[in-house]
């Protein structure tokens, strides 16, 4: 769960899975990683390459320094959230949100 460039309008959810990530992933997707596909070689070269593999992110409005969420991208982070509940779910992993207090 990340800020990953894709080219797509701020805000628009991101939802990668399988042979899409590597084809996602000629450059950085999110600003503040090594890049996916190195993971993803060294991981396999070490025989730890999980069965499946899901990348849920927000294309963001900017990806310089700051510390702020664009409106855009802060519009949509409950519903990544819930993206990411139902990707767990799916394997067989239960989480409820919590209510903000």
């Amino acid at each position: 769960m990340d800020a990953v460039d894709t080219g797509k309008t701020p805000g628009t959810l991101v939802l990668l899975s399988g042979n899409e990530i590597p084809l996602a992933n000629g450059t950085k997707v999110s600003p503040h990683q090594i890049e996916l596909k190195d993971l993803l070689t060294v991981a396999e070269l070490l025989g730890s390459l999980p069965a499946e593999i899901v990348l849920c992110g927000i294309q963001p409005a900017f990806t310089g320094l700051g510390t702020e969420l664009s409106p855009a991208v802060s519009a949509q982070i409950g519903h990544l959230a819930n993206e990411v509940l139902l990707q767990l779910s799916r394997w067989g992993i239960r989480q409820e949100m919590t209510p903000k207090k």
